[in-house]
C-alpha cells in the first residue's frame, strides 16, 4: 500500500515538473513569436518609409528637371523667333536697296537717253516712278512686318501649345509613375505579409515539434523513474518477504529444537 502511495506521489510530482515546464516551454516560445514579429514590423515600416522618400526625392527631381527643360525650351523658341525676324527684317532691307539702285540705274538711263527738252518731262515722270516705287517699297515693308508679326503669333502660339502637350505629357509621365511605385508598393507589402505569415506557420509547426518531442521525452524520463520505482519496490517487498520467511524459518527450527529437546528430556525424564 505504502509503495503504492509512493508511486502515485511520484507520478504526481513527474506529472506536476512536466506541465510545469511545458507552461515555461509555450511562455518562451510565446514571448520569441512577439519579439521576432515585432522585429519584421519595425523592418517593414523602415522599407516602407525609405521607399516613399525616395519615390518624393525621384518626383522632386523630375519636376526640376521638367521645369528647367521648359525655360531652355522656351528660351530657344524665344531667340529662334528673334534671329527669324532680324533674319527677314535684313533681307527686306536689301531687297528695297536693291529696287531702289535698280530704280535708279533705269532712271539715269532713261534721263541720258531722252532729249534736253523732254528732260523735265522724263523728270517729272521719275518722279512719279520714285514715288510708286517708294509707295511699293512701303507697302511691301507694311507687308513684310505683318507677314513677319503673324509668323511670330504663330511661333508663339506653336511654342505654348508645345508647352502645353509636354506639360501634359510630364504630367501622365509622373502619373504613371506614381501609380507605378504605389502598386509596386503594394505588391511589397504583400509579399512581407505572406512572408510574416509563412514564418509564423513555420515557427507554429516548429514549437509543435518541439513541444512532441520535449513531450516525449518527458514521458520516456517519467517511464523510467516509473519503472525505476518499481523495480526499488520489487526488490524491498521481496526482501522484506526473504527477511520474513527467514525469521519464519528461524522461528520454526528453534520450536522444532525446543519441541525436540523437550521430547528428549521427557524421555530422559
Amino acid at each position: 500500500m505504502a509503495a503504492g502511495e509512493e508511486i502515485a506521489a511520484r507520478e504526481e510530482m513527474a506529472a506536476g515538473e512536466k506541465e510545469a515546464a511545458g507552461e515555461e516551454i509555450a511562455v518562451r516560445e510565446e514571448e520569441a513569436a512577439g519579439e521576432d514579429i515585432a522585429a519584421r514590423e519595425e523592418i517593414a515600416a523602415g522599407e516602407e518609409t525609405a521607399a516613399r522618400e525616395d519615390i518624393a526625392a525621384g518626383e522632386e527631381i523630375a519636376a526640376r528637371e521638367e521645369i528647367a527643360a521648359r525655360e531652355e525650351a522656351a528660351g530657344k523658341e524665344i531667340a529662334a523667333g528673334e534671329e527669324i525676324a532680324v533674319r527677314e527684317e535684313e533681307a527686306a532691307g536689301e531687297e528695297t536697296a536693291a529696287r531702289e539702285e535698280t530704280a535708279a540705274g533705269e532712271d539715269i538711263a532713261a534721263g541720258e537717253d531722252i532729249a534736253a527738252g523732254e528732260e523735265e518731262a522724263a523728270g517729272e515722270e521719275i518722279a512719279v516712278r520714285e514715288e510708286e516705287a517708294a509707295g511699293e517699297d512701303i507697302a511691301a515693308g507694311e507687308e513684310i512686318a505683318e507677314r513677319e508679326e503673324e509668323a511670330a503669333r504663330e511661333d508663339i502660339a506653336a511654342g505654348e501649345e508645345i508647352a502645353v502637350r509636354e506639360e501634359e505629357a510630364a504630367g501622365e509621365e509622373i502619373a504613371a509613375g506614381e501609380e507605378t511605385a504605389a502598386r509596386e508598393e503594394i505588391a511589397a507589402r504583400e509579399e512581407i505579409a505572406a512572408g510574416e505569415e509563412e514564418a509564423a506557420r513555420e515557427e507554429e509547426a516548429a514549437g509543435e515539434e518541439i513541444a512532441a518531442r520535449e513531450e516525449e521525452a518527458a514521458g520516456e524520463e517519467i517511464a523510467v523513474r516509473e519503472e525505476e520505482a518499481a523495480g526499488e519496490d520489487i526488490a524491498a517487498g521481496e526482501e522484506e518477504a526473504a527477511r520474513e520467511e527467514i525469521a519464519a524459518g528461524e522461528e520454526t527450527a528453534a520450536r522444532e529444537d525446543i519441541a525436540a529437546g523437550e521430547e528428549i528430556a521427557a524421555r530422559e525424564g
